[in-house]
């Protein structure tokens, strides 16, 4: 738009059209701060953070996880001395398929893989740590199955004969039974840290 601009007398501005193009600067330089002030300071401005967010518990849960793996490894280590000192007793009809297959010691391996990188995601929480802790997790989950079902098919052959056990047998009886229950523990936490990970998976997509 523009403006006509009469000059008066000696080639002067009149005193009214001067006070408008006053107003019409100051209205300008208020639009101009206002536009301005919509859009943030880009020294202000903040790229998206590479850090996930977890629980505080999933570090306890790793830490389990390595206890479970630890406990696993001296029952194998339990049931390798009473296969070893009572090996003719053991050659009938009680299979203990669990230790013979020496299932303690190359699942306590992976249970402790799991709870070190459970912890370590919850150090550093990066988006690559997830996918790792998710990958190591469900192959616990799946030696944590294969493990249950070798116990329950020695639990259930062991109470056929139960009517002619020796204490060797018994014992080695006992011993699977704690075994059961820290893989059902293991079983548990690594459910538990696969559904919170991937959780985290999901909210940041």
């Amino acid at each position: 738009m523009m403006w006509a601009c009469n000059l008066g007398p000696a080639g002067q501005v009149p005193l009214h059209q001067t006070l408008i193009w006053k107003e019409i600067t100051h209205s300008k330089r208020i639009c101009y701060n206002k536009e301005k002030s919509n859009f943030p300071d880009p020294v202000k401005w903040k790229m998206p953070s590479t850090r996930v967010r977890i629980k505080k518990e999933t570090r306890m849960l790793g830490a389990i996880q390595i206890m479970t793996g630890l406990i696993c490894s001296w029952l194998g280590r339990l049931w390798a001395y009473l296969l070893l000192t009572q090996f003719v007793t053991f050659q009938n009809w009680y299979i203990p398929f669990a230790a013979t297959l020496k299932y303690p010691f190359w699942s306590s391996v992976s249970f402790i893989f799991s709870g070190f990188f459970t912890i370590l995601l919850e150090i550093r929480r990066s988006k690559s740590l997830v996918s790792c802790t998710i990958v190591m997790n469900i192959i616990s989950a799946c030696i944590s199955a294969i493990g249950l079902l070798l116990l329950l098919l020695e639990f259930f052959i062991f109470n056929l004969h139960s009517n002619s056990t020796v204490w060797s047998h018994e014992s080695g009886y006992l011993l699977s039974q704690y075994l059961f229950l820290f893989i059902v523990l293991e079983l548990l936490v690594t459910c538990t840290v696969t559904r919170w990970a991937c959780n985290v998976t999901n909210r940041r997509q």
